[in-house]
């Protein structure tokens, strides 16, 4: 009688084949996913703040405006004197909006200007516009309904 041998079939593996990693591997990665995440905040953090320093650059000096007075020039005109000064560290050239209005927003104006020259650093100057005004109520338009600002 002969003996007839069966294919050998392999085994699954197992745990004493392929032991798990020591446990301080898995502390190292932990480590290391902890260091790349700090990473990244700190990168993001910085991003952030070169944004603002870089748009507060754009944006350029800003300035501190205030009507003086409003005289009529026309029935539908009025003169606004209003001073200016530049905030920054270097000299600028503002452009101003002017609104005008009657206490009771009945007659109202806009009018824009753009300085001529540069106004210094921390230097104030003084502009006269011709603003013209709605109804022709150049007498009702006052300062403390009305308002300047500049870029």
């Amino acid at each position: 009688m002969a003996i007839s041998t069966l294919p050998r079939v392999r085994r699954p593996a197992t745990r004493l084949e392929h032991p798990l990693p020591e446990r301080p591997t898995v502390l190292r990665a932990e480590s290391s996913l902890l260091e790349l995440t700090v990473l990244v905040v700190v990168i993001a953090a910085i991003a952030v703040i070169a944004g603002f320093v870089v748009v507060g650059s754009i944006s350029g000096p800003g300035y501190q405006a205030t009507i003086e007075n409003i005289v009529p020039y026309t029935s539908s005109e009025v003169i606004v004197d209003f001073q200016v000064k530049n905030l920054g560290e270097s000299p600028a050239t503002p452009t101003c909006v002017i609104d005008t209005s009657s206490s009771a927003f009945a007659v109202t104006g806009e009018g824009s200007m753009t300085a001529g020259q540069p106004l210094p650093a921390q230097a104030w100057a003084t502009y006269h516009v011709v603003i013209p005004v709605t109804s022709g109520g150049a007498t009702s338009v006052g300062v403390g309904a009305s308002s300047v600002t500049c870029h």
